[in-house]
This record gives C-alpha cells, structure tokens and sequence, in this order.
C-alpha cells in the first residue's frame, strides 16, 4: 500500500520536476515492488536518459526493459539501450540477439546483415551472431546465404543442437530434403546431450523431439519416401498423440 502511495505522490510531484531523474527512477522502483515492473519501464527509460546512463548494477533491468520495448513497438528505445549495454560489454551475445530483433522487426535486413557482418569481425566466434545472420539472410531471401552462416555457427558450436534444427529447415527450404534429415537426425542425436527441447507453434509437444519427427517425417515424404515418411509420423504419433499434425498427414 505504501508504494502504491508513493506512486501518486510521484505523479504530483512531477508536474513541478518534470526533469528530475531521481523521481521517475524511484517510481520505477515503486512500480517494481508491486509486481508492475512493466508499468514502470516508462520512467525507468526517462530517467536513464536524463542520467545519460546507468549504473552497473541496473544493467539487467535496462536489459529486460529493452526486450520489453522491442515487442511492444518501441523499437528505437529498445535499440538504444541495447547499444548503451553493448558499449558496456554487458551480456554481448544478448545484445547482439536484441540488436538482431530491431532490425528483423523492423524490416531493416540489408542493414542489419551488414551490422551482424560487423559484429563477426570483431567476435567470429560469437553463436548468436552467426544464427541471426542466418536468420536475416532468410528472410532477405537468400537462403544460400542462411546456410552458410548456419554452417559456420556449426564450427564454433559442432553440439548445437538447435542450429542443427535451424540448418534442417533452411535446407529443407530449397528442397535439399536428404540434407535437411542428416541436420534433423543430428539435432536429436545432440538434444540427447543437451536435453533441448525442440518446441513449434503448431503444438506443445511432451517427447523432446517430436517436432523432429515431424519434420523428417515431412521431408522423407517430400522425397516420396513414404515407407520412412510413415515411420517418423508414426514415432511422433507416439511421443506425443495430441500433435495433430503427425496424425492427419498419416
């Protein structure tokens, strides 16, 4: 009750310090204690630019409210605390993922391709800068290009088993189906090492790698290989019943 007080005070007080950083700081710590962190991220930002910076201490919250800016539509906001944190060399590969989801939500892909080119000559063995540059190259439309990077990403991460995943379906894509399998096939095999579990939008899947199934299953149907297509289909039936896309292509 006391911060929910405090909050209102805050709000008179700012018609007459509409510039004190302090107060839209402490406001977001009221909020923060009431389990309305969101709420508050508004004046978090404000304050942060009124102090042009942070301390090191809130460089997790600046991280979290610039991801929560990026899904809702602040995208500048977010990219410039993503900077501000890179800068700082906090959490670099994050900050290069969240920099990644600026330029892809806002339609910036030869941009953002030429910064994660950049940000690989400075860190070559950087994962998330080898995964979005795939991911940008996707959805630039060169899926070639995806692949490479997706190989590269391998390189440096030979147990991935999510860039495996990833690589599987940028060839599968361009109809590379018997590549694509070898990538899926090598994804469960390291899921068993790393126990990653493979999720999609289509279900929420029980067994780890139902999804892959699915997708070798996809693909060995696509080479009309209807004997293995059955098989995978009938594993994913298996490993989760309620996955109704195994069960109608069946």
């Amino acid at each position: 009750l006391k911060y929910k007080k405090a909050i209102k005070i805050f709000d008179y007080a700012e018609k007459f310090h509409s510039n004190d950083a302090q107060l839209f700081f402490f406001r977001f710590v009221c909020y923060t204690f009431i389990g309305k962190k969101e709420s508050g991220y508004n004046d978090f930002y404000k304050a942060f630019k009124l102090m042009d910076g942070v301390g090191k201490e809130f460089y997790e919250p600046l991280k979290q409210m610039s991801i929560h800016f990026l899904y809702s539509k602040k995208r500048e906001e977010s990219l410039e605390c993503l900077q501000y944190l890179y800068e700082n060399n906090y959490e670099i590969e994050q900050c290069v993922a969240g920099i990644f989801g600026y330029y892809l939500f806002t339609g910036k892909y030869e941009e953002g391709i030429e910064y994660l080119k950049g940000e690989i000559n400075k860190h070559p063995y950087n994962r998330e800068a080898w995964v979005c540059l795939a991911l940008l190259n996707n959805h630039s439309g060169n899926p070639e290009a995806a692949i490479e990077a997706y190989d590269y990403a391998l390189a440096f991460n030979p147990d991935d088993s999510a860039i495996y995943k990833d690589k599987g379906i940028a060839l599968i894509n361009v109809h590379r189906f018997d590549e694509g399998i070898v990538n899926f096939l090598l994804a469960i095999e390291h899921s068993k090492e790393t126990d990653e579990k493979f999720v999609t939008d289509m279900s929420n899947p029980s067994d780890n790698n139902t999804y892959m199934y699915w997708l070798i299953a996809h693909s060995y149907y696509h080479e009309k290989r209807f004997s293995e297509a059955k098989e995978y289909y009938l594993k994913g039936i298996k490993s989760d019943p309620k996955f109704i896309d195994n069960s109608y292509v069946l």
